[in-house]
């Protein structure tokens, strides 16, 4: 049996086996809405991570690219969801190691909602001068 993944935590892989669910979780409740998961890494090899849940969800493949140390990608939950998991996938090759993985809620639609109120109350401002 060998074992990679990092120093600090090795993981057994079986023999012949490639594609391991390295990471998965925290299993959390998630209200509608827009977010970013952003990954803190190290990786020798590409490897890959995304967002699930039993519904609802569109999530964007989050790439760990060789070299780098930091990759995000997006979420759109359409509904209340629970069970919400971010899945991090590892191929076989090379060695990676996750130092840190953060979930944020997006707030742009609400920055484009008050732009847009904003230029309704210009408008109303000019029409009245």
């Amino acid at each position: 049996m060998r074992t990679k993944i990092s120093d600090e935590n090795l993981v057994p892989i079986p023999e012949g086996e490639n594609d391991v669910f390295l990471l998965v979780g925290p299993y959390i409740d998630m209200t509608k809405g827009s977010y970013t998961v952003t990954v803190d890494y190290e990786s020798t090899e590409e490897q890959c991570c995304y967002a699930a849940t039993n519904t609802f969800i569109q999530s964007g493949l989050g790439r760990l690219v060789k070299g780098s140390n930091r990759a995000s990608f997006r979420v759109n939950i359409s509904e209340s969801v629970g069970n919400f998991e971010v899945i991090v996938k590892y191929n076989g090759n090379g060695t990676l190691r996750i130092k840190n993985i953060t979930i944020r809620g997006d707030h742009a639609k609400l920055g484009r909602l008050l732009v847009c109120v904003m230029l309704l109350f210009a408008a109303a401002d000019i029409w009245y001068l």
